[in-house]
């Protein structure tokens, strides 16, 4: 597709969310299955309803054939991934593992929510005001789960520095 209008940069970006967000719900799983900390597999968990939600509200301002067609990879996503799975690879200590989710997650919910704010923002300019509130709406939704996410780190790693003084 060329991208030679802000209409057409639009869909592409929303594409590229829409790729990004799947990416990520493929990765839940695998991320549950590792999490030994309660709250930690909680919030993931409510992460997963909130993204499902989140890809049900772009699906609806997309066009059917920008859903289902191939070549919007959100490669910055992919990379985050990518560094997830090699972080798996070398950690060993359960408590430490549900740190570096904490923290690969972060980022991953970074992207996410420059991503929103980018689309929020060209819908704006797009005079689409019911997608600008959709795409502020996730925005703050992914913002309470990183401002969770970070909370509960700080948590971690206070029982974490209590259990090894002991």
């Amino acid at each position: 597709m060329k991208i030679d209008t802000l209409e057409a940069l639009y869909q592409d970006q929303m594409a590229a969310v829409r790729n990004g967000q799947e990416q990520l719900q493929e990765l839940f799983p695998e991320l549950l299955s590792v999490i030994t900390h309660f709250e930690l597999r909680n919030v993931i968990r409510e992460s997963m309803g909130e993204l499902r939600e989140q890809i049900g509200r772009i699906e609806r301002f997309m066009p059917e054939n920008m859903i289902t067609r191939q070549g919007n990879e959100s490669a910055g996503m992919r990379g985050l991934i990518e560094e997830c799975h090699a972080f798996f690879e070398r950690a060993t200590d359960p408590e430490i593992i549900d740190i570096g989710i904490v923290v690969a997650y972060g980022k991953m919910l970074q992207v996410m929510m420059g991503s929103h704010a980018s689309l929020q923002t060209l819908a704006i300019f797009l005079s689409r005001a019911e997608e600008a509130e959709a795409f502020k709406r996730s925005l703050e939704e992914l913002a309470a789960t990183e401002k969770k996410l970070h909370r509960l780190m700080l948590d971690i790693i206070d029982l974490d520095s209590t259990t090894r003084a002991a």
